[in-house]
C-alpha cells in the first residue's frame, strides 16, 4: 500500500536525510545521526524535531496520543487472589478491531493473565475484562499500542503491576 517494503527504516531514512539536508555542516550532521543516544527519547525527539520531518512540534503530536487513564477494579496495588473484573478507561474512543495486551518487565512468569474479554463500552472508552489473579504472586500486564483510535493513533503503552496477599 506505501510502496515500501519497511516503512519504518523509510521514515528513518526520510528523516536522517532531511536532518541531514537542513545542516550547515553535512560532516557534523552525519556525525550527530551516527553518535545519537537513541535508547534516550529527549535526544531522538530534539533530533527529529530538528530535521522538519513533521510539520507540528513532536510534543503536540504526542498529545493527542490516547492514554489509560484509569483501570477500575484496581484501586489499590496490592489485591486478593482469584478472579476480578477490570475495566480499562481511554482518554479517547479506542477501535475494537484492535487492542494489545503484553508481559511487563518481570517476564511470563509474573504475567497477569486475561481470563475473558468482557467487551468494549458502546462509546469505545472502555474495555472490559476478567482475569484471574494467583496468591502471594506480583502480576504485570502492558496495555500495549496495538490499541489504536478510530484514526489509527496508537495508545500509550501503560504498565499494571499488582501483588496478592495469600490465599484465604
Amino acid at each position: 500500500e506505501f510502496e515500501t517494503r519497511d516503512l519504518g527504516y523509510s521514515v528513518g531514512y526520510a528523516i536522517a536525510e532531511r536532518y541531514r539536508a537542513q545542516a550547515g555542516d553535512k560532516a557534523q550532521a552525519i556525525a550527530d545521526l551516527i553518535e545519537l543516544d537513541y535508547q534516550d527519547p529527549d535526544a531522538v525527539d530534539a533530533l527529529v524535531e530538528a530535521s522538519g520531518y513533521f510539520e507540528r512540534p513532536i510534543s503536540e503530536l504526542r498529545a493527542e496520543a490516547p492514554r489509560v487513564v484509569r483501570v477500575e477494579g484496581l484501586e489499590s496495588d496490592e489485591l486478593a487472589p482469584g478472579q476480578h473484573t477490570l475495566t480499562f478507561v481511554f482518554s479517547r474512543p479506542m477501535d475494537p478491531a484492535f487492542r494489545g495486551f503484553d508481559y511487563g518487565p518481570l517476564g511470563e512468569d509474573h504475567v497477569l493473565g486475561i481470563a475473558n474479554v468482557v467487551g468494549m463500552s458502546e462509546d469505545q472508552r472502555r474495555l472490559t475484562v476478567e482475569v484471574d489473579l494467583n496468591p502471594e504472586h506480583r502480576h504485570q500486564m502492558t496495555v500495549t499500542s496495538g490499541f489504536r483510535t478510530p484514526e489509527g493513533i496508537r495508545l500509550v503503552p501503560y504498565l499494571i503491576d499488582v501483588t496478592t496477599g495469600p490465599a484465604e
